[in-house]
């Protein structure tokens, strides 16, 4: 959550999305995916969309211009950022989605980077360590 606001990423995702008409068959899809992984089979690399530092939502099977920006840590948990509608090839070309892919990248950067020092570890399905991330203004 960040800093001054009542709602997660996701929870601004899901508030924007949910009856959205245009775009509500691709945040179902999303949202279905998500159910499937928590319940039933765990976080498989083949749900996601690679990104630079972390993944995205729906999975490459799957078509649809909505995205939603997540972290696969490990099998056990995934980090669920925001998302936006893309509208060309490259996300760095889609003014909806890129603030949500540079959060996710800059905030996936810093616990890949804590994993690797050891500060943060998966214990009993869930993430201990340092938790506290200051991202800024500018994502790096």
């Amino acid at each position: 959550m960040q800093e001054g606001s009542d709602y997660t990423e996701t929870e601004n995702f899901i508030q924007r999305f949910k009856d959205h008409k245009l775009h509500g068959h691709d945040f179902n899809i999303i949202m279905a995916v998500i159910k499937e992984m928590g319940i039933k089979r765990g976080a498989d690399l083949a749900y996601f969309r690679g990104e630079t530092y972390g993944e995205a939502l729906p999975p490459p099977y799957q078509s649809g211009s909505l995205r939603l920006y997540c972290g696969r840590y490990s099998r056990n948990i995934v980090i669920l950022c925001n998302g936006g509608i893309k509208t060309s090839r490259l996300v760095q070309t889609s003014p909806d989605c890129k603030p949500h892919f540079d959060l996710m990248n800059a905030l996936m950067k810093q616990i890949n980077e804590r994993a690797a020092e050891r500060m943060l570890r998966e214990v009993n399905k869930k993430l201990e360590g340092n938790l506290h991330f200051e991202i800024g203004d500018c994502y790096e």
